[in-house]
């Protein structure tokens, strides 16, 4: 077969992974009639991709070629579907209850380092060898990957390859009930691991080792830490090994995620490009075989270090096919080995098709080999070095975009600004870091002496991070988009980068862009009158959405930062609600949590608080005109308790809200 025929089938395979999306993770068994729609439509896909290359005498391949192609792509989805894990027969999982917790006795192997969730808990995974339900019930045998928390006091000197044995109370989550909210049972799945433990006494524990990855990684944020304080020094380490290596505080993770520069914090082919060309400058003295040995062993122990994301492994790959190519003087064809090593990597693990780092790193990788080149030439009239500072970051920027709006359904608005503004200081910062790291391997103290002199850098980089932070609109939600929405944006992206007509009319393109993803949202937004109700702490949340407007009804009692987070703006950012017009709570409790309160307009403008407790100061005789509507017309309040009754009117009909016990004593009296 000619390379035109190996591409088509690496293709193949590639889509038969992504076929698996209308299935993924489901309970839809693997049928004869599923198989069948499936091949139906490679058969379609196929037919007109040949017709397509036939007529444009682009792609003349062999039937043989093309029924390879068809196998190869079924294939695909049954190995997909055969690497999905399940749980084995004496999985501690199956000991699990969902509706609550189990008290059980755990013994078993820590699988990696711990680190810090946002509860302030330690967690880890746990590969479990035995259980013991109570005091009389025997020890049994048990297999299976546990997700495993507990308190930081208790667990902060645990290290990988420990055997520990854990009272706790077992559990095995819920599946989410909103869509738009995070779904920890689907997780665990894709992780392997289908039961939790929650940890609350360690019992006993084998002494750690005295050699390993994490070690290593120790000395270096050690280092990194001593010499810049924290939470600098993580900061710099997490360039340098990726956040999955360091225990990053949450408060500067979500400073660079809200930034659009999350993707400095996990090791990614920028790193790796940064590392190889170190390594090409220094070892260009010696023989080509030398410096190809010297190059992989660099490139490999780096993997271990990070961690072994699949964002890495791809472009440590990459890395290596461009040192063998300059060993054996032959020619990188860049979007070739890019797919050679994606096929790679699936056939390794073909679950991580759907690993979000996996995706935008292939994605980004794809921008520079595809757009890079036309954007340096279209900044020609600027000087080389600062043409290609602005051309990287945008190439890849514009390819993930995307998918990051399609995935979390919000943008960071200055991301693209942030990230060529940025991007020497990051430069700078990260092969800095590189040599800290390399010298902390050796001496700790020298390491952090080295540190030292990038504090100024990374001061500069935070201010500049925090100030586009602060501004207003730095996060703006977009809404869901549906999938054919997502592959018309990337259609216009490819047209405008194949066709040199087109390109005179980037301009178009980029309108076209935003009003595909505006103009939907703002129509549905216009016209929409919905009310939704929230899983959130204690009483749910309630949202009525009217014509543009957005009121928020929630319990002081449950006001916190975490519902927001994970509970509120989640769905917030799939309605494309930018801007609270009122926040009702209910309960004087909100007064008490001032701290709260501002954290959560951090999140989100409020127009106007509105607070109902049982302190008649707090009450207020005026009515809320919402939409010219009165919305609330009367307040019930049972006396000598903390509940509220609040009675609401939205399009004709009329809804009482407040704590179902009060609901009821109030029912009887009447």
């Amino acid at each position: 077969m000619n390379r035109e025929a190996w591409v088509v089938i690496c293709l193949a395979y590639i889509l038969g992974l992504l076929a698996t999306s209308c299935f993924y993770f489901s309970a839809i068994e693997l049928s004869w009639f599923l198989l069948l729609q499936i091949g139906l439509s490679f058969v379609v896909a196929i037919a007109l991709v040949k017709f397509w290359g036939q007529r444009s005498k682009k792609l003349k391949l062999a039937n043989q070629a093309w029924l390879t192609a068809l196998v190869i792509g079924l294939l695909a989805v049954v190995y997909f579907e055969l690497r999905i894990p399940q749980p084995q027969v004496n999985d501690l999982a199956n000991l699990a209850i969902v509706e609550r917790s189990q008290p059980v006795t755990v013994t078993g192997k820590v699988l990696n380092e711990p680190r810090l969730n946002s509860n302030h808990k330690l967690k880890f995974w746990l590969e479990a060898q035995s259980v013991k339900l109570d005091n009389l019930d025997p020890n049994r045998e048990v297999s299976g990957k546990i997700y495993t928390t507990l308190p930081l006091f208790l667990g902060k000197d645990l290290a990988p390859g420990q055997i520990v044995k854990l009272q706790g109370s077992l559990y095995r989550p819920k599946p989410a009930l909103d869509s738009h909210q995070f779904d920890f049972a689907r997780y665990l799945q894709k992780q392997g691991s289908f039961a939790g433990l929650t940890g609350y006494k360690l019992i006993s524990r084998s002494p750690s080792g005295n050699w390993g990855w994490y070690k290593l990684r120790q000395r270096i944020v050690q280092a990194q830490v001593r010499g810049l304080g924290s939470p600098n020094g993580q900061l710099v380490s997490s360039m340098v090994l990726g956040r999955r290596a360091v225990d990053l505080p949450a408060q500067i993770r979500n400073l660079f995620v809200v930034g659009g520069l999350a993707h400095i914090l996990a090791a990614s082919g920028f790193h790796v490009s940064l590392l190889l060309g170190v390594i090409l400058r220094f070892t260009q003295f010696v023989d080509q075989k030398k410096q190809l040995t010297i190059g992989i062993v660099i490139l490999l122990f780096y993997v271990g270090l990070t961690g072994c994301s699949p964002s890495v492994v791809r472009a440590v790959l990459m890395g290596i096919a461009v040192l063998i190519a300059q060993a054996s003087q032959a020619k990188v064809r860049p979007l070739g080995a890019l797919l050679l090593v994606a096929l790679l990597i699936l056939l390794v693990n073909p679950l991580w098709i759907w690993d979000l780092g996996f995706q935008l790193s292939f994605l980004a990788t794809f921008g520079l080999v595809f757009s890079l080149p036309g954007l340096i030439k279209k900044l020609d009239w600027l000087p080389p070095t600062i043409a290609t500072a602005i051309a990287v970051p945008l190439a890849a920027t514009l390819w993930v975009l995307p998918l990051i709006i399609y995935t979390f359904s919000k943008v960071s608005t200055y991301s693209i600004f942030v990230n060529v503004l940025t991007t020497p200081l990051i430069t700078v910062i990260s092969l800095g870091g590189m040599l800290v790291s390399a010298i902390a391997l050796v001496n700790v103290s020298l390491g952090a002496a080295f540190a030292w002199l990038l504090k100024y850098p990374v001061l500069l980089l935070v201010a500049i991070v925090r100030f586009f932070t602060n501004l207003p609109g730095s996060s703006w939600a977009v809404g869901n988009i549906s999938i054919w929405l997502l592959l018309g944006i990337y259609g216009v992206i490819i047209l405008l980068s194949c066709d040199r007509k087109l390109q005179k009319y980037w301009w178009l393109g980029l309108l076209t862009i935003l009003g595909l993803l505006i103009i939907p949202l703002q129509y549905q937004q216009a016209n929409l009158l919905q009310i939704s109700v929230l899983n959130t702490t204690g009483q749910p949340a309630i949202v009525i959405q009217d014509h543009g407007e957005v009121l928020l009804i929630k319990s002081s009692k449950g006001l916190n930062e975490r519902d927001f987070q994970y509970g509120v703006m989640p769905f917030f950012a799939s309605q494309g609600i930018n801007r609270v017009d009122y926040l009702i709570l209910l309960g004087n409790e909100g007064l008490k949590q001032e701290q709260n309160l501002q954290r959560v307009r951090s999140q989100i403008p409020i127009a106007q608080l509105v607070v109902y407790g049982d302190d008649t100061s707090l009450q207020t005789n005026l009515p809320i005109t919402y939409n010219s509507e009165i919305v609330t017309d009367s307040l019930k309040l049972q006396p000598g308790t903390q509940a509220q009754e609040l009675t609401m009117q939205v399009d004709n009909r009329r809804w009482l809200i407040g704590d179902r016990a009060a609901l009821q004593d109030s029912q009887l009296d009447s």
